[in-house]
């Protein structure tokens, strides 16, 4: 599953890069979880909300509004996140996790 605002296949063509990273190695928190996070974000930002006013009902479509290229690159380990954003930024690229 990629991101919503995903609207390019190729990442030569894009001009931002989204990638996830499912790590919990370093999280302090109580709850075990975070490493699905990436998942998730993909999952909710799918989901089309239906808005309200008065009596005009409308679709709030994702892609609205997104002017740029935009690439989702996937899931990264902890291990390959330095050289994955050099490599991204490397191509002019703004990445974003």
């Amino acid at each position: 599953m990629k991101i919503c605002w995903a609207n390019t296949d190729n990442f030569d063509d894009a001009e931002i890069v989204i990638l996830g990273i499912p790590d919990e190695s370093k999280s302090h928190a109580l709850r075990k979880g975070t490493s699905e996070a990436p998942h998730k974000i993909r999952e909710i930002s799918s989901i089309r909300d239906v808005y309200k006013r008065g009596d005009d009902i409308s679709l709030g479509l994702p892609l609205d509004g997104i002017t740029r290229k935009v690439y989702d690159y996937g899931n990264v380990e902890r291990n390959q996140i330095s050289e994955t954003i050099e490599m991204i930024i490397s191509k002019s690229k703004i990445p974003i996790s």
